[in-house]
């Protein structure tokens, strides 16, 4: 083994060998490795960069327009809101127990339509029934007898004018209160 001493320091050769090993194959090995690591990284990063842009493309779009559609339906909500009739909303009234006594029914200016743009099917209907009798509800096709009756259990709102029952008008108390004291006889007698 040869020695040799630079500046009185004694270090042998074969160290200096692989110490030029390491500087010729392993650091060269290195580095390669560190640039193709970086741009990997980098091809990662265009690569999502290029399709987050085609994605920013329809989402950002798409959730603009769900929340202009969540914005309208809102306001379409509030809409008819103000505009059904304040009479039929409040729902929270129950009638006395004994409710109807007597069972005199008033019409007054009675107005129906099924829709808001169709016509009137009932138009001004202004009548009594009175407590304790009989009433046969009789006329040609589509004349309104079951629009009447639909009127009366409330299963289609007023356009205008009211159904007093005893006293009480019928849209100011529940749906349930309303239907169980009220009963129909149908066409059919074999029913009852």
């Amino acid at each position: 083994m040869i020695t040799c001493s630079l500046a009185h320091t004694p270090f042998k050769m074969h160290q200096i060998s692989s110490d030029m090993i390491i500087l010729d194959n392993d650091l060269p090995i290195s580095i390669n490795l560190a640039a193709i690591a970086t741009i990997d990284v980098l091809m990662t990063i265009e690569m999502m960069a290029s399709i987050t842009w085609h994605v920013l493309i329809v989402v950002i779009p798409t959730f603009i327009i769900a929340k202009y559609i969540q914005i309208v339906v809102i306001l379409i909500v509030v809409l008819l809101i103000v505009l059904l009739p304040r009479k039929c909303l409040l729902e929270d009234i129950s009638p006395p127990a004994s409710w109807p006594l007597e069972g005199r029914i008033k019409l007054e200016n009675l107005k129906v339509r099924y829709s808001p743009n169709a016509q009137f099917v009932m138009k001004g209907i202004t009548c009594t029934f009175e407590e304790g009798t009989r009433v046969g509800v009789v006329g040609r096709t589509e004349s309104g007898k079951s629009t009447l009756i639909s009127a009366l259990f409330r299963l289609v709102d007023l356009e205008s004018g009211r159904i007093l029952i005893d006293g009480l008008d019928i849209c100011s108390i529940r749906l349930e209160d309303l239907r169980t004291k009220l009963s129909i006889v149908p066409q059919e007698p074999t029913v009852f």
